[in-house]
């Protein structure tokens, strides 16, 4: 058997669950665990099993207690092969981290489910390569029983993803599609509608491009209609594909909030780390949303980009003042490894802080070209005190 540790208060558990689920079709023995903030020998003392391999999730704010946890594994089940994958496990990461392709017998870089399975079915010990889950597979994948998902995790999340992949090519994120795979409109729906009656509170659809499709998008809603889903969403839209159609669609399927990535003021930023959106979109949007009673509009917001100058400091935080019907989100950028930002951030600054793992949006980490720590905290000062 094979069991699978999500670590960390911040774990989602999407990702984790759909390897879970495949590798459960492909006839393994699956056990999850969230170890949540637990000390790791604590919380593995209470897992009754004798797995074969232990997978680790990895996201970089925890790999700071990454080796803490492979020695507390490593004592529990001396004879498990130990699999490292998420979206810290980067070629970049690799170059800095060295150290760890000897902590794990397996690192997974890319999506997990094919690179899992051949591990399991004895491919040797090293770095993989994650094959991309086709369409096919990605919908014939049973979405996780939202009881089960109880059964791991201490509070059932709120969150659920449709979709994997992203076309855009933002400098600051990472992705290993450009090509979008989705979930059926109908499954979707269905979904939305059992999840909500087991969490009873809104739900908040994950997926960066939930609008993307106006095809997909517009079966989805008339699923919604007709499976008289009425859970009420939260979701995310782009900038640049988001119209009077899509307004309307989601108003029909309850969605009461849209988290826009803005990031910039300054449509040169927003050129410069690949946004494909301005802040004429955005602007638009604002008025498209205001026509919608019980909508709301939640512009998110970085400070510290590259290219990020006292101007374009200003610009944000004019436009983060009359865009948007909500408080808006302000957090730092951060060059995360696996991204454009991180392999050119000595073009565009300097890293002030690099441990990695002691990284957050609520201080810099990243100082653009002419701008210093005190200039980046003011201007997110003034940012907490905008109002929508």
């Amino acid at each position: 058997m094979i069991v699978l540790l999500a670590y960390g208060k911040r774990t989602k558990p999407e990702g984790m669950l759909d390897i879970a689920q495949f590798l459960r079709g492909c006839g393994e023995t699956v056990r999850m665990e969230h170890l949540y903030t637990t000390p790791p020998e604590k919380a593995l003392a209470k897992i009754n099993a004798e797995p074969s391999h232990v997978g680790i999730g990895v996201y970089t704010e925890i790999s700071g207690g990454l080796r803490p946890l492979i020695a507390a594994v490593r004592k529990r089940w001396p004879t498990a092969a130990i699999v490292l994958g998420g979206w810290h496990i980067t070629d970049d990461t690799l170059a800095v981290e060295t150290d760890l392709v000897n902590l794990a017998e397996h690192l997974v870089i890319g999506e997990g489910e094919y690179a899992m399975r051949d591990i399991l079915n004895g491919a040797a010990p090293g770095i993989h390569r994650g094959q991309l889950l086709s369409q096919e597979d990605f919908r014939r994948l049973p979405l996780p029983n939202v009881h089960r998902i109880n059964q791991y995790f201490r509070a059932l999340p709120d969150t659920v993803v449709f979709s994997r992949g992203c076309p855009m090519h933002c400098t600051f994120c990472s992705g290993h599609r450009k090509r979008v795979i989705r979930r059926q409109p109908g499954v979707a729906a269905h979904y939305l509608k059992s999840r909500y009656a087991t969490l009873n509170r809104p739900l908040f659809v994950n997926d960066d491009i939930f609008t993307s499709d106006i095809k997909w998008l517009r079966e989805f809603v008339a699923e919604i209609e007709r499976q008289k889903c009425t859970a009420p969403l939260r979701c995310f839209i782009h900038g640049r594909d988001f119209d009077e159609e899509r307004a309307s669609l989601l108003s029909r399927a309850h969605v009461y909030d849209m988290s826009l990535g803005a990031e910039s003021g300054d449509n040169g930023v927003l050129k410069l780390i690949g946004k494909q959106a301005t802040v004429e979109d955005f602007e638009r949007i604002h008025k498209i949303t205001k026509c919608y009673k019980g909508m709301a509009l939640h512009p998110l917001w970085m400070i510290g980009l590259p290219g990020e100058t006292q101007e374009t400091l200003q610009k944000t935080l004019h436009a983060a003042a009359r865009i948007g019907t909500v408080r808006p989100g302000f957090g730092f950028a951060l060059p995360y490894p696996g991204t454009v930002f991180w392999r050119h951030r000595e073009k565009w600054g300097t890293i002030c802080s690099p441990d990695w793992s002691r990284w957050t949006t609520h201080r810099p980490a990243f100082l653009p070209f002419g701008l210093n720590a005190a200039t980046l905290t003011a201007a997110m000062k003034k940012a907490k005190r905008i109002r929508g």
